[in-house]
């Protein structure tokens, strides 16, 4: 809970309190209410205005996971999912083997990244990485040398995508990440120095989240962090 206007405690919603089809689509994800919620009855525009809301949130893979030989899935949509699970399919490949040079041009100038987020959870956590779609590869560097991993990187090709973001020097003092990176490879990357922002840049308080207790506990598999 976090306090709103005036003080106020805000709250999430519980679930009957979500719109129809946000809440069906909820449903459809997870596997102990997922075959109920496939036999719904819904129109072709509301299997429509589900799958826009399911793209949006990058859960097509999933959904064609879960309900790949399901009947009561229009089979056009089916079909849209599956399509996105083959591309996400691709774009792990791509992300897979960006995310191993990376880690090794940072290595090699002694960096020690560890992979966040999708970069870590899209091939341990999941049955297949296509199922967890990334916008990017984030990595975490230890406190004081995410300004010179991003050097680092820009030597070997990467181009900085500053606009909308601060400049990387004054990121490095008083942001959680660096500006995106652009690989060669077209896979954006994102190099953080901290696991939330700074005090004071965000209009919610933040938990404290030392560095030092990020890297005691990870884990290593395939060479990554």
């Amino acid at each position: 809970m976090s306090a709103g206007a005036g003080g106020a405690p805000d709250r999430h919603a519980t679930p009957a309190e979500l719109p129809r089809l946000r809440r069906l689509l909820l449903q459809l994800i997870n596997p102990a209410a997922a075959r109920e919620a496939a036999g719904t009855p819904l129109t072709q525009a509301e299997w429509q205005q589900l799958d826009a809301l399911a793209a949006t949130h990058r859960l097509r893979p999933l959904l064609a996971w879960l309900h790949r030989d399901d009947p009561r899935i229009p089979v056009a949509l089916r079909e849209t999912w599956r399509a996105a699970r083959r591309a996400g399919a691709a774009q792990a490949l791509r992300a897979a083997g960006e995310l191993r040079r990376v880690v090794a041009l940072l290595a090699a100038e002694g960096h020690a990244p560890i992979a966040l987020k999708g970069a870590w959870l899209a091939w341990h956590a999941y049955p297949e990485p296509a199922l967890r779609p990334m916008r990017d590869l984030d990595l975490l560097l230890p406190a004081g040398t995410a300004l010179a991993a991003f050097r680092c990187l820009e030597r070997h090709g990467y181009r900085s995508h500053g606009q909308g973001h601060l400049p990387a020097a004054e990121a490095a003092r008083l942001s959680k990440h660096m500006p995106p990176l652009l690989a060669p490879s077209g896979v954006w990357i994102e190099l953080h120095q901290r696991l939330a922002e700074p005090p004071g840049r965000m209009d919610h308080r933040a938990p404290l989240a030392p560095l030092a207790g990020a890297a005691a506990r990870a884990i290593t598999a395939d060479g990554i962090r």
